[in-house]
């Protein structure tokens, strides 16, 4: 009877020291979460800029196509562009605010002077 009631008292104390490892542990992963949010933050940062510089770099592109494309129309002589690139030109003229081929140009120097 005393061996039984040892052995309970000890799967009793088992049972509550292992309840507490789990509390200790659980506070610990908060402290780590806690420690790593700087790095976390400044690779989601890092993320931003280049989704940015990405995104920037893009809209160059498609202004450049647009308008070569409607430059390359108008400089053939004698037949007018298609209505579809009338349409995308003013749309991209709307959408751009009036940028003209000097105003890409300078923003591609700009993007690669990195200013």
């Amino acid at each position: 009877m005393y061996v039984e009631k040892s052995i309970c008292d000890l799967d009793n104390k088992l049972v509550i020291r292992h309840e507490t490892l789990k509390k200790i542990r659980h506070r610990v992963e908060i402290i780590r979460q806690i420690l790593d949010s700087p790095a976390v933050y400044c690779r989601a940062l890092v993320e931003v800029v280049r989704r940015r510089r990405f995104s920037h770099a893009y809209q160059l592109v498609l202004r450049l196509r647009i308008y070569l494309l409607a430059y390359l129309w108008a400089s053939r002589r004698g037949t007018p562009p298609p209505p579809y690139i009338i349409i995308i030109t003013r749309s991209a003229h709307d959408l751009y605010g009036g940028t003209n081929i000097h105003d890409i140009k300078y923003d591609i120097e700009r993007q690669n002077t990195g200013f």
